[in-house]
């Protein structure tokens, strides 16, 4: 028997999803330059890249296992577990954490729920196609079977990856060095909602690229805000992003200004 994600018995929606699933992987894969993804990885520069995520108790062996995959490639991994700290939200255990950590030292900073599935060779070629199309900000698109928030991260057809105005503040979510002075440190958000409004707006700000690789798919496991009122984060994001000044309509947010069905002409990124 099929299941959905987070284990329960598969509805006849979620096999429709499956089946949209297997019909995208098809076509990216018929992509010509979907092979030659994992080949330029593999010649990429090296990498410091720290990988953050909140511990929670219970979860700790799914953390284990995440972790211990994306340690599993060529670049120099350095990985931060963030205490889960009671009445504080999850950007604020991180921020907490990243306080020992010299940012100046790494290339990259991924911050990683545990309730995701990734591809294989998952942090290799994300570094990769996050350079190539020079993106400051990115997250991998969701997957047909995957519980979402925004229709704008939900995978494309036959596209390699989008240059969008908006990245989620989970369950992938990362950051280049260059990004770094203009979103770090977190200000205080419960739930972390509004933060990726804030960051979208600082990106527009600052003319920092952002984008969603659709040729990494993954799939998060368990529904947004399991844990949590969404009616209360949804108060706390509109009264966040008022104290912030960010004020334009969602949807200048959720617009795709590029796409890209093959790798950028010229020689991969150096150095």
């Amino acid at each position: 028997m099929s299941s959905s994600a987070g284990g329960r018995p598969a509805t006849w929606k979620h096999r429709i999803q499956d089946f949209l699933d297997r019909v995208y992987d098809a076509l990216l894969r018929r992509n010509r330059d979907f092979a030659r993804i994992a080949e330029e990885a593999a010649a990429s520069p090296l990498r410091r890249v720290l990988v953050a995520a909140v511990e929670v108790p219970e979860r700790s062996a799914a953390l284990d296992v995440l972790l211990q995959s994306l340690r599993q490639c060529r670049h120099h991994v350095t990985v931060v577990r963030a205490e889960l700290e009671p009445g504080r939200g999850k950007f604020e255990n991180i921020s907490r954490a990243l306080q020992a950590e010299d940012l100046s030292t790494f290339d990259w900073l991924l911050i990683v729920d545990d309730d995701v599935d990734l591809p294989p060779s998952f942090l290799d070629r994300f570094v990769y196609l996050s350079e190539r199309f020079g993106l400051a900000m990115s997250q991998p698109a969701h997957r047909f079977h995957s519980f979402r928030t925004w229709p704008i991260t939900r995978r494309a057809a036959g596209t390699l990856a989008r240059r969008s105005r908006f990245v989620e503040c989970g369950p992938v979510t990362a950051f280049h060095k260059s990004a770094f002075a203009h979103v770090f440190p977190f200000p205080p958000s419960r739930w972390g909602w509004s933060l990726d409004f804030l960051w979208a707006e600082t990106a527009i700000r600052n003319d920092l690229a952002v984008g969603v690789l659709d040729a990494l798919p993954m799939r998060h496991t368990r529904p947004v805000g399991g844990g949590y009122s969404l009616d209360q984060a949804r108060t706390d994001m509109r009264v966040f992003l008022q104290q912030q000044g960010v004020t334009r309509p969602r949807r200048q947010y959720m617009v795709n200004v590029a796409r890209w069905k093959r790798l950028p002409a010229g020689p991969p990124p150096q150095g």
